[in-house]
């Protein structure tokens, strides 16, 4: 059997290596062996509870004002030392958190292969998303299979001088998580009837918490989202609010008193999966959202200067606002004009069928040579395959 040890710290990560672990659970050529930082803890617990995976390590680094060198150093010497224990055959590492780097980079001081999960997301800006396209750059300079999640990711690779024959586009597993989710989520709605906190009529979702955001660029969207809602009194707006206490107290400072407005500690997984689903917009400056929304033919306001997924741009639900105070209330309103008419914008989710974890799968299996046809990349247009 195939040893590979998974790693990863983080709810995103949790959540789009999740249908990699099940899957590699189902086969009989692999033995997966998990390990988790834990550099966010009750956010990170909350999606492996939903998908019944305990950690066979759990570094639990989280620390209260943890900075980015304790991370990086916590997670370098102990997925190390988890590495020199169980010699697996490949790592597996996923996107752009620190845990990310470190566990790439802890895989190839002990010179064992490493997968990169999302690999060749650019947004060219080295400080935008910060620390995440750092992270993800450097991880791609260790890394030996590099699974892409979209044919332009791959011409990012490409054009860095990565081989052709060390990328498979994969689609993304975020897509694999949320099509399960949303049948676990069904079942709720017949079974417990409407989640609580989502308000009765249209709402809008607010999600925010990326560190270059922190301080002015964040007050600037929060007063941008005030003014919008001030001039929109009929539209309430639930917004998960980030346990980071600067976001936190900000968040009171100007919501606290708006009528309409739910501020609510980060749900599960699924509860934000049905928020995320009955929303009539979303505003945000996730990565994984972009990806989710697509799917799930949300229009979003990105609260950001630029994004590493210019495929959702493309599909016609993404709009970057900046983070200025009228941009972003200019946005919304075009974003919110536009929610009514979603129907209209007939173009593909660019980001994957459902089946990603599966070609991970059969592309690992290829690269460590138990395969001997290299598998086909995966196009978003209908769902074809090819080069």
């Amino acid at each position: 059997m195939v040893k590979i040890l998974l790693v990863f710290g983080t709810r995103p990560e949790a959540i789009k290596l999740a249908p990699v672990v099940l899957k590699m659970r189902e086969s009989r050529d692999f033995s997966p062996i998990v390990a988790v930082t834990a550099q966010h803890r009750e956010l990170l617990d909350q999606v492996l509870e939903v998908f019944n995976i305990k950690p066979d390590y759990d570094l639990d680094i989280m620390e209260v004002k943890q900075s980015l060198s304790d991370i990086t150093i916590q997670a370098l010497r102990g997925l190390t030392q988890v590495i020199k224990r169980e010699q697996p055959d490949m790592v597996v590492v996923h996107g752009d958190t620190t845990t990310t780097f470190s566990g790439a980079l802890a895989s190839f001081y002990t010179k064992v292969p490493v997968a990169h999960v999302e690999a060749g997301l650019r947004s060219n800006y080295k400080r935008e998303p910060f620390p995440e396209e750092v992270n993800r750059t450097l991880t791609s300079v260790v890394t030996d299979l590099h699974l892409a999640p979209t044919m332009l990711a791959r011409q990012n690779l490409l054009r860095e001088g990565v081989s052709d024959n060390n990328i498979i586009v994969t689609g993304n597993t975020v897509i694999d998580a949320l099509i399960e989710a949303l049948k676990l989520v069904e079942n709720q709605d017949g079974q417990y009837g409407k989640f609580s906190i989502c308000p009765e009529g249209d709402y809008l979702l607010l999600e925010v918490h990326r560190r270059e955001n922190w301080g002015v660029p964040m007050r600037e969207i929060f007063l941008g989202v005030r003014d919008f809602l001030n001039s929109n009194p009929g539209l309430q707006m639930v917004f998960s609010v980030h346990p980071n206490p600067l976001i936190k107290e900000l968040s009171m400072e100007i919501f606290g008193d708006l009528p309409g407005v739910h501020l609510i500690s980060p749900p599960g997984y699924l509860d934000f999966v049905r928020i995320m689903r009955d929303a009539r917009l979303i505003v945000t400056d996730s990565g994984g959202i972009q990806e989710e929304s697509s799917y799930l033919k949300k229009q979003v306001v990105l609260v950001r200067r630029v994004t590493e997924r210019p495929e959702a741009v493309e599909s016609g639900f993404i709009h970057i606002s900046g983070v200025e105070r009228n941009g972003i209330t200019k946005s919304i309103e075009k974003a919110f004009k536009m929610s009514y008419d979603n129907k209209m914008i007939t173009n593909n989710n660019p980001f994957g069928d459902g089946n990603a974890s599966s070609r991970i799968v059969a592309a690992i299996l290829w690269f460590l040579g138990f395969s001997s046809e290299k598998p086909q990349n995966y196009l978003s247009e209908g769902g074809q395959t090819g080069d």
